[in-house]
């Protein structure tokens, strides 16, 4: 799939301009595996932590024990997001006209503060197709 590298990284872009204290405690989550599969392959090379994912096997695998303190989110709704956490950004978009239409203009998010536990939100996170 054309754009997966390029959506890795504009992802450790996203990462390397949080506070050492915080890279240390973020998460990934992407709302669909493939951007989430993506990640844990391109983003070795960009020494970027595991993803997580809500969508189809990621979500048994469940939040990988992340807290969810610090998270970039990638695809999901800003008011979804506005429910669970208390600081919610958005810091970029993904445009590229090379890949498939559900793909551009993601919406790429850092959340802080969650109101609980990830953990606890887990099974609300669980989407199948």
């Amino acid at each position: 799939m054309f754009g997966w590298k390029e959506l890795t990284l504009l992802v450790a872009d996203v990462y390397k301009t949080l506070p050492p204290e915080e890279q240390v405690k973020c998460g990934i989550y992407t709302n669909n595996y493939m951007q989430a599969r993506a990640i844990d392959f391109f983003g070795q090379t960009f020494r970027l932590p595991h993803a997580i994912s809500g969508h189809h096997n990621y979500w048994l695998w469940g939040a990988q024990g992340y807290p969810g303190e610090v998270m970039i989110v990638l695809g999901e709704d800003a008011e979804m997001l506005e429910k669970h956490f208390g600081d919610v950004t958005e810091r970029i978009r993904f445009w590229d006209k090379s890949v498939q239409p559900t793909l551009d203009g993601l919406r790429v998010f850092v959340v802080r503060n969650p109101q609980k536990p990830l953990v606890t939100l887990w099974p609300e996170l669980k989407h199948y197709i």
